[in-house]
C-alpha cells in the first residue's frame, strides 16, 4: 500500500502551481484528477489538495470567476469524501464571510457559491469536527449568527429565487437533526436556542412575502420553519415534570422563556394556516410535513398551539391532491388513536364547537379578501365534518338543529347565484321541433349547463359547497337540512334559488344514505317542487345566429326545480313508478323549450328521469303519452291561463304517439278553442292563435313522417317484385290472346243463323243524368277546413301583427296539409280546397300593400303554397292583384338595402334576408302558374322599371347574389330581349 507521499505525487505539481500562480487551466487539471481518483485517496488527501485553496481565500486577488471555481471545487471534492479537519472548516468558514462583507458588492453568482459550499461542507463534517464547530469554547458562535444572518437577509431581500432557495437550504442545513449525534445536537440546541425567535420570525415574513412568486421558496421557508421549532421547542428539550429539581435533564430555558415562546409558535403557526388552501401542492406539502413532525417531536410543549395544528391537518385531510389528503387522513387516524378517552371527547367537542362557530364565520368572510377567507372556511368546514364521519360515530352536530340551521343559514349566503349565466351557442339551434331530446348530439353541449356564483367565483369554492352538501346528505342529518331547505324555498324570496340548488346537491349525496327516512324526505321534497313554477319566462326568445354567439339565461327558480327532480326521481327509481307521468306533465308544461338554457335543462332532467327508471327518454316518453294526452286535452279545455310549456307538450303528445293512435279528441279540443276567438281577450286570442299553430305544425310533422315511412314500405314492395316482372308480361300476353280466340269465334256468324228483319231501334246506350256523389271528407280534411275557416279571419286585422303572422303559419300551412289529402291535389276536383282558397284570398292580397316586412314575407310564402294546390284558380287573381304591389315593396326593400347609413341596422340586415328569398320566390312563382308570353311580358317590364338591371343583393350564404335569375326559358328569353333592347 502506498504511503501518502506516494499517493500526492501526481496532485502535487498543480497544487505547487496553485498555491504560487494560481489558474483556471491548473484548476481545471486538477479538478479532473480528482474525478479520477477514489474517494477513499482523496480522504487521506484532503488537506494537501485543498491547502492552495484555503491560502487563496485568505487573500483573493483574482477575478472573481476564479473565486467561484475554487468554490465549485471545494463544493465538488466534499461531495466524494467526509470533512474530518475543523480548522479547515473553520478557515473557510470565516474567508467566506469576509469575501461577503461589505462594502464589497457580491454578485448573485458569489451569493450561491458560498451557501452551495458550506452546506456541502456541514453535510460532508464528521461528528467530531461538528463538536469542535458547536463546542463554545472554539468561539464558532458569532460567525454561525452571522451566517444566519446572511442567510436570512437573502432569503428575505434577494429578486433571484436560486438565492433565496440556496440560502434557506444553508439555513436547512445548519439544523442538526435529534437523530444525529446526541452530544453534536446537545451542543446545537445549547447554542441555537437564543437564536430560535428570529430565525422563526423571518421565516415566516418570507412566507407571507407577497412579491415572492416562485412557491419553492415559499416552501422551503416552511419546511425550515417546521425543522427548527420541532428539533428546538421538542418534548425531550422541555420535559414536563412537576418537581424540577429532581430531573435528570433540566429543560433548556425557564418557564417565563417557554411561554413567551409558545406565544410567539402559536402566533406564528395561525399565520401559516391560510397556506393550507395555497395554490401550489408543494406548500401545502411542506406544510403538511412540518405540522407532522410538531405532532411528533413537540405535542405537549407545543400544547397551546394543539388546535391549530388539528385545523391544518384537518384542511389539508380534504386537499384536491390524493396524496395530500391521505397522509393527512392517516395523521388524524394516528392522532385519534394515540389519545385517550377523556382526550377524545375533549376534542370532539373542541370540533363541535369550531364547527358552530366556522358555520357563522362563513357567512362573515364576504366582502374583503373573501376568495382567500371563503376557501380557508369552506375547506376547514369540510375537513371537520369529514373528520366527524369518520372517526365519531355519535357526533352531536348531525343531530343539533342549532348547528345546522346555522350552516344552512351560511351556505345559502355565500352559495348566491349571480343573475346571468353565459352558455355558448353553436349556431343556429331549433328546438321547436323537440329533435333535441332524441338526437342532443345535434342540438346540446354535451355537458350540464353551468351557475355563475357571485361568491363562489372559483370552481374550487364551488366544489367545496358541493362536497359539503354531500357529506350532509350522506349523514343522519338529512332529514332535519331537507326540512329546513324547504322552509328556507317556502320563506326566502331573495335567496330562494340558492335554497333550491343546495337542496338538490344535498339529495345528490343521499344516494348511498341507507336510513329510512331519506326516501320519504326525498318523496316530500319531490311533491314541493312540483308546485314550484316560473311565471316571469312564459316570453323567452331562442336567440338564433349562423354565427356562434353568447346568449345570457337566467336560472330561475322553476329550471332550478326541473333539475331537482331530475335528480330526485333518478334516486328514488322504481320507488316512484305512479307518478312519474305526474311529474313528466310537469316538466314539459312548466318548461319554455324557447329557451336555449330551458332545453338543456329539461333534456338532462328527462334523461335522469329516464336512467332512474332504466329506460332511454322516448320510451318513458311513449309509455305515458295516454296521460300526457288526457291531461293536455284538460289543460286545453279548463284553460285559465297560459302554461309556458303547453306547446311542448302538444309537440310531444303528437311527436310521441303511435301512428295509428286517433287524435281526434285533442282535434275536438282545438275547435273548441277556435270557437273562442271571437269572444277572447287580445292576449289570449294571440295564445290560443298560437297554440293552434303549435298544433298544426305537429300535426304536419307528424304526416311527414308517416309518409316517410310508407314510402320505405313500397320501397321494399318494389324491391321484391323487380324479378317478376318478365314472368307478369308472359301471362299478360298468354290472356290476351285467348281473348283474341274468344273474339273470333264469337263474330261468327251459326249454320242455321239467327237474324231477324226487326230494325235496331236503339243503337246508343242512354246516357247516364245522375251526377257522381262526392266523396265524404275525412276527420283530417273536416279539422283542416274548420281552421283555415277561422284563422283567415285575423290575417288582415293590420292593427295586430303578431295575430297576422301566427294566423299565416297556420292558414299556410293547413292549405298544404290539405293539399295533400285525397281528392285535394292538383287535376283532382278540389271541392274542399278551392273554396278555401277563395275564402283566403281576399284578406291574403291586402297583405301586400302593408308596411310590415315580415307580414309581406310571410304572406308571400302563404302564396306559394296557394300557387303550388291552386295553380290555374288563383292564375290571373295573381297577376292582377299580387304582383303590381309585391314589385311596389321590392322597390322599398331595395332603398332599405342601399341605404349606406343604415347599413348594419336590423331592419336593413332583415330587409337584406327578406328581398334575397322573395326575388327567387317571384321566378318560381312564375314557373308554378305557367303564364304565357304575354303574361310575363309585363311582369317583366314591371321588375325592370321598378328595380332595374343591377339589383344586386348581399346574401347570407353567396357574397353577392342577382335577382335576375329566371327559371323558365321562356322568362329567361324575354328578360335577355329586354335588357338587351335596354342597354342598345
Amino acid at each position: 500500500m502506498m504511503d501518502q507521499e506516494e499517493q500526492f505525487r501526481q496532485f502535487r505539481p498543480y497544487c505547487l502551481v496553485l498555491t504560487t500562480q494560481p489558474s483556471r487551466e491548473c484548476l481545471a487539471k486538477l479538478q479532473h484528477l480528482c474525478d479520477q481518483t477514489s474517494p477513499a485517496q482523496l480522504q487521506d488527501l484532503q488537506d494537501y489538495i485543498l491547502f492552495p485553496m484555503q491560502i487563496y481565500l485568505k487573500t483573493p486577488t483574482m477575478p472573481e470567476n476564479y473565486t467561484l471555481a475554487v468554490l465549485e471545487f471545494i463544493s465538488s471534492f466534499y461531495k466524494k469524501c467526509q470533512l474530518q479537519s475543523f480548522f479547515f472548516l473553520k478557515d473557510i468558514l470565516n474567508s467566506c464571510l469576509a469575501l461577503m462583507a461589505p462594502p464589497k458588492k457580491v454578485s448573485e453568482d458569489l451569493q450561491l457559491s458560498f451557501c452551495c459550499c458550506l452546506e456541502v461542507l456541514l453535510h460532508s463534517s464528521q461528528p467530531s469536527v461538528l463538536t469542535e464547530l458547536l463546542t463554545e469554547s472554539n468561539n464558532m458562535k458569532l460567525p454561525l449568527s452571522h451566517t444566519i444572518f446572511l442567510c436570512l437577509t437573502w432569503a428575505e431581500e434577494q429578486p433571484a429565487p436560486s438565492v433565496k432557495c440556496s440560502a434557506l437550504s444553508l439555513l436547512k442545513a445548519l439544523c442538526v437533526s435529534p437523530r444525529e449525534d446526541k452530544q453534536v445536537f446537545s451542543l446545537w440546541v445549547d447554542m441555537f436556542v437564543n437564536l430560535l425567535p428570529g430565525i422563526t420570525s423571518k421565516l415566516v415574513k418570507v412566507t407571507q412575502d407577497p412579491k415572492i412568486a416562485y412557491a419553492k421558496v415559499k416552501a422551503l421557508a416552511v419546511d425550515t420553519w417546521g425543522h427548527y421549532v420541532s428539533t428546538v421547542m421538542s418534548d425531550e428539550n422541555f420535559p414536563q415534570i412537576p418537581d424540577m429539581e429532581n430531573m435528570e435533564k433540566q429543560p433548556l430555558k425557564d418557564a417565563e422563556w417557554l411561554k413567551n415562546a409558545q406565544a410567539q409558535i402559536s402566533q406564528q403557526i395561525s399565520i401559516l394556516q391560510p397556506l393550507s388552501n395555497h395554490t401550489d401542492v408543494k406548500i401545502r406539502q411542506a406544510l403538511l410535513t412540518c405540522v407532522t413532525d410538531l405532532l411528533s417531536t413537540s405535542k405537549t410543549t407545543l400544547e397551546p398551539c394543539f388546535n391549530v395544528i388539528v385545523d391544518i391537518i384537518v384542511t389539508l385531510s380534504v386537499d384536491d391532491q390524493e396524496e395530500i389528503s391521505s397522509e393527512a387522513h392517516s395523521v388524524l387516524s394516528r392522532l385519534v388513536e394515540s389519545c385517550e378517552d377523556e382526550n377524545i371527547e375533549s376534542l370532539t367537542s373542541s370540533i363541535n364547537k369550531n364547527l358552530y362557530d366556522i358555520s357563522k364565520g362563513v357567512g362573515r368572510s364576504l366582502g374583503l379578501y373573501e376568495n382567500e377567507k371563503l376557501e380557508r372556511s369552506l375547506s376547514l368546514l369540510k375537513g371537520y365534518l369529514t373528520f366527524l364521519r369518520n372517526f365519531e360515530d355519535d357526533s352531536t352536530f348531525f343531530l343539533s338543529q342549532i348547528h345546522l340551521r346555522t350552516l344552512i343559514q351560511s351556505l345559502i349566503k355565500v352559495s348566491e347565484i349571480g343573475e346571468i349565466s353565459n352558455i355558448l351557442v353553436g349556431g343556429s339551434e331549433d328546438f321547436s321541433n323537440f329533435e333535441f331530446l332524441f338526437k342532443p348530439e345535434y342540438y346540446l353541449t354535451s355537458s350540464r349547463p353551468q351557475k355563475t356564483f357571485i361568491h363562489l367565483n372559483k370552481p374550487r369554492l364551488v366544489q367545496l359547497v358541493v362536497d359539503i352538501c354531500f357529506i350532509l346528505g350522506n349523514s343522519e342529518a338529512f332529514y332535519i337540512v331537507a326540512q329546513f331547505l324547504l322552509e328556507g324555498i317556502e320563506e326566502l324570496d331573495h335567496l330562494k334559488r340558492e335554497a333550491v340548488w343546495l337542496l338538490n346537491k344535498v339529495m345528490e349525496g343521499s344516494r348511498s344514505n341507507m336510513i329510512e327516512t331519506v326516501t320519504e324526505s326525498l318523496t316530500n321534497v319531490m311533491q314541493k317542487y312540483l308546485t314550484i313554477n316560473d311565471l316571469g319566462n312564459e316570453r323567452a326568445v331562442c336567440k338564433v345566429s349562423n354565427h356562434p354567439v353568447v346568449i345570457s339565461d337566467d336560472w330561475t327558480v322553476g329550471l332550478l326545480a326541473v333539475e331537482g327532480l331530475g335528480i330526485v326521481c333518478n334516486i328514488l327509481g322504481e320507488n316512484i313508478a305512479s307518478d312519474i307521468p305526474v311529474v313528466l306533465l310537469h316538466l314539459l308544461s312548466t318548461t319554455n323549450i324557447g329557451s336555449r338554457l330551458a332545453a338543456h335543462v329539461l333534456y338532462f332532467a328527462l334523461g335522469d328521469l329516464a336512467a332512474g327508471t332504466g329506460k332511454e327518454i322516448y320510451h318513458l316518453l311513449a309509455e305515458n303519452v295516454d296521460h300526457l294526452s288526457r291531461d293536455l286535452n284538460l289543460m286545453l279545455r279548463k284553460w285559465e291561463h297560459s302554461s309556458p310549456g303547453l306547446p311542448t307538450l302538444i309537440r310531444v303528445v303528437l311527436k310521441v304517439s303511435a301512428k295509428d293512435q286517433e287524435q281526434h279528441d285533442l282535434q275536438d279540443t282545438m275547435e273548441s278553442l277556435l270557437n273562442h276567438l271571437a269572444v277572447s281577450e287580445e292576449q289570449r286570442t294571440l295564445e290560443i292563435l298560437n297554440v293552434v299553430r303549435v298544433f298544426v305544425f305537429g300535426v304536419k310533422e307528424k304526416m311527414e313522417s308517416f309518409k316517410d315511412v310508407k314510402s320505405d314500405i313500397i320501397g321494399n314492395s318494389v324491391e321484391d317484385i323487380k324479378g317478376s316482372v318478365a314472368k307478369m308480361i308472359l301471362k299478360l300476353e298468354d290472356e290476351r290472346f285467348a281473348d283474341e280466340q274468344l273474339d273470333i269465334k264469337l263474330s261468327e256468324c251459326p249454320s242455321e243463323g239467327f237474324h231477324t228483319a226487326k230494325p235496331d231501334t236503339d243503337d246508343e246506350v242512354p246516357e247516364d243524368d245522375t251526377e257522381e256523389a262526392k266523396p265524404p271528407l275525412t276527420a283530417d280534411q273536416k279539422f283542416l277546413q274548420l281552421v283555415i275557416s277561422h284563422c283567415r279571419h285575423f290575417i288582415s286585422l293590420s292593427g295586430q301583427p303578431s295575430w297576422q303572422l301566427s294566423s299565416l303559419s297556420t292558414v299556410s300551412c293547413c292549405l298544404d296539409l290539405l293539399g295533400s289529402t285525397p281528392h285535394q291535389s292538383p287535376g283532382q276536383a278540389q271541392e274542399t280546397l278551392l273554396p278555401l282558397v277563395h275564402q283566403t284570398w281576399h284578406p291574403l292580397r291586402l297583405l301586400f300593400k302593408s308596411t310590415n316586412i315580415f307580414i309581406v314575407d310571410k304572406a308571400f310564402e302563404c302564396l306559394m303554397v296557394i300557387a303550388k294546390h291552386a295553380r290555374d284558380f288563383v292564375h290571373k287573381r295573381t297577376v292582377t292583384d299580387v304582383f303590381p304591389p309585391l314589385l311596389k315593396f321590392f322597390q322599398t326593400l331595395q332603398l332599405m338595402v342601399s341605404d349606406r347609413d343604415k347599413h348594419t341596422t336590423l331592419a336593413a340586415s332583415q330587409s337584406r334576408r327578406i328581398l334575397a328569398r322573395l326575388s327567387a320566390g317571384v321566378w318560381d312563382l312564375l314557373e308554378l302558374l305557367d303564364l304565357q308570353p304575354l303574361e310575363t311580358d309585363p311582369i317583366i317590364q314591371l321588375l325592370l322599371e321598378h328595380l332595374g338591371d343591377k339589383l344586386d343583393v348581399a346574401g347570407e350564404e353567396n357574397s353577392s347574389h342577382c335577382i335576375l335569375e329566371p327559371k323558365r326559358n321562356l322568362d329567361a328569353n324575354i328578360l335577355w330581349l329586354k335588357l338587351n333592347h335596354k342597354s342598345s
